[in-house]
């Protein structure tokens, strides 16, 4: 099930999500609807400034860059899944909305408190904080519904990194764009997703964390001396891990 508002880049996605799914050999559905944490209609405006891709890129978000392009139908993820009789198990919800991805999070509690979404992949970047919105909500909601949070793709030497479980930094708002990964505890495959096991992401914890401080800050709490001996520990574990790469929205 895939989701696109804009009328437009949605009969785009109908057409290319077609010819894959007829090679695949797979069911596809594409919805002209946008996730969200309340079920109506909003209004959608340009997120671009050139007048012939204005509809490139949009947003939710009250005439932040351009002009309103569309009014928009939007539905809560629980919602769709009963009115579609969804039962089996969601293995991946992917999302990348701009900014209102935890609006998207929090229309699928139901969802996530039964434990049948398995695995979110989910954008975190500046244009949060233009939507009033913070990591450490996402990161909390999801842990006390039974799932531990990643950061991923930060451009770090070690990734990637724990954000909950007593392991959160207030530094990690400041990251501009990273990839942010939420897994069921006991999901079984959750050392293949990482590229890890469990102790050595404890293990690069320290060296990831410190990075972002010279990213953000400019300076470290510990010495360089001391991230040096952590990552000769670490050795080769520390590489970033295989990439979680879904075209489209889910």
């Amino acid at each position: 099930h895939s989701f696109e508002p804009f009328v437009r880049t949605y009969e785009e996605l109908v057409t290319n999500v077609k010819v894959l799914c007829d090679t695949l050999g797979a069911r596809c559905y594409q919805h002209n609807l946008a996730a969200a944490e309340t079920e109506g209609r909003v209004n959608l405006y340009s997120g671009n400034t050139q007048p012939d891709r204005e509809d490139k890129s949009a947003w939710v978000t009250m005439g932040r860059k351009g002009p309103k392009i569309a009014e928009i139908e939007t539905v809560r993820l629980d919602l769709f899944l009963q009115r579609e009789a969804v039962t089996a198990d969601v293995d991946l919800l992917k999302i990348d909305t701009e900014g209102q991805d935890l609006k998207v999070i929090y229309g699928a509690e139901a969802a996530l408190m039964a434990h049948q979404i398995k695995l979110l992949v989910f954008e975190f970047g500046a244009n949060w904080g233009d939507s009033g919105f913070l990591l450490k909500h996402a990161v909390a909601f999801l842990d006390k519904h039974g799932y531990d949070s990643y950061m991923l793709s930060t451009g770090t030497s070690a990734n990637p990194l724990k954000l909950n479980g007593g392991l959160w930094d207030d530094i990690y708002e400041k990251i501009s764009l990273a990839n942010i990964m939420a897994a069921l505890r006991d999901h079984p495959q959750l050392d293949v997703l990482l590229g890890l096991d469990e102790t050595t992401v404890g293990a690069v914890q320290q060296v990831a964390a410190n990075d972002i401080k010279v990213q953000v800050q400019g300076c470290v709490d510990e010495s360089q001396a001391a991230i040096a001996q952590a990552m000769a520990m670490i050795g080769k574990s520390a590489q970033s891990p295989p990439g979680v790469d879904v075209p489209g929205p889910v």
